[in-house]
């Protein structure tokens, strides 16, 4: 039992000190970080080849890192990944929430990864942007 209890909080720590980071997909996001439009689907304008989604990471305590780089991957098909760009964004360690806009080719499925200044993977999701038929 005194095991078990151990292991719970060592568990516990760690996300504790870690910290957990998502990333969310957004029209638009305002100054004070909330995020219109959060999903993993979108729609391209009509006469639009390209559209801007912003993409937004955070984190529940802090991001602790002096940089983030959000890794963009067109995902084929059959679920190969390529890469497609790389945004680097400077940011402070005491941050919990960052964002960085990227204009993305309608008719793609894309994941984007998160990676700290140590290279370290944060996050990653994956969305869809659809083209206006």
């Amino acid at each position: 039992m005194k095991l078990f209890i151990t292991i719970l909080f060592i568990m516990a720590f760690t996300g504790y000190s870690n910290g957990q980071h998502s990333l969310a997909f957004c029209a638009s996001v305002e100054s004070n970080g909330y995020c219109y439009f959060n999903n993993t689907k979108f729609i391209a304008a009509r006469d639009s080849a390209t559209t801007r989604i912003f993409m937004q990471v955070k984190s529940d305590n802090l991001l602790g890192t002096s940089s983030i780089t959000y890794k963009i991957y067109s995902v084929s098909k059959t679920g190969e990944e390529k890469m497609v760009y790389a945004v680097e964004q400077s940011i402070q360690p005491d941050w919990t929430l960052a964002w960085a806009p990227y204009n993305f080719n309608a008719g793609e499925k894309y994941n984007v990864k998160v990676y700290d200044a140590s290279n370290r993977l944060l996050c990653a999701k994956s969305f869809e942007l659809l083209k206006w038929f």
